[in-house]
């Protein structure tokens, strides 16, 4: 739904910081995500919100519904892994969602990745408690390949992109 925006920032509808409303259902992926993280000794949040986000077009927003999985789990010595999905829900009558962003953080290692797969998360959930530095390091270096190739790769694009022209008011 896109609707003409009347102040700088609508009041989002439903904030993180308000019990899970009764009306939205857990989906199947994140109740699972929540599961295989409980199992094996993390600390899940999982949080619901809904507000607004700035479109194409002067003054229009649209109303967006997210899930957020934040995993937290402290090992010997006081080394913390960490790992979160973000889950937006496609628009619709029926709320369908799809895992936006997958991150990967820790203190003992390349302190944040971006572009992880959600079955990068799981294995990271069921795994790196066990690993040491060097071996996260070693799990982590193909993606941080990867991310920064799909950088090189959209800044090529953007390069090549036909400038447009302004035009004068």
């Amino acid at each position: 739904m896109i609707v003409e925006e009347h102040e700088p920032h609508p009041t989002p509808v439903h904030t993180s910081r308000m019990p899970w409303p009764e009306a939205v259902a857990v989906p199947r992926s994140v109740a699972g995500l929540r599961k295989l993280g409980e199992a094996h000794g993390w600390r899940v949040d999982v949080t619901y919100s809904q507000g607004y986000v700035a479109t194409t077009g002067k003054g229009k927003v649209k109303l967006v519904h997210t899930i957020l999985v934040r995993m937290t789990r402290t090992l010997e010595g006081g080394v913390i892994r960490r790992g979160a999905v973000y889950y937006e829900a496609k628009p619709g009558p029926k709320l369908e969602w799809v895992a936006k962003e997958c991150t990967v953080l820790g203190v003992d290692h390349w302190p944040h990745q971006e572009g992880v797969s959600v079955t990068a998360i799981q294995e990271w959930v069921r795994e790196s408690a066990l690993w040491t530095g060097a071996q996260v390091d070693a799990w982590g270096q193909p993606l941080k390949v990867k991310v920064a190739e799909a950088k090189v790769h959209a800044a090529a694009k953007a390069k090549l992109a036909p400038k447009k022209a302004r035009v004068a008011a």
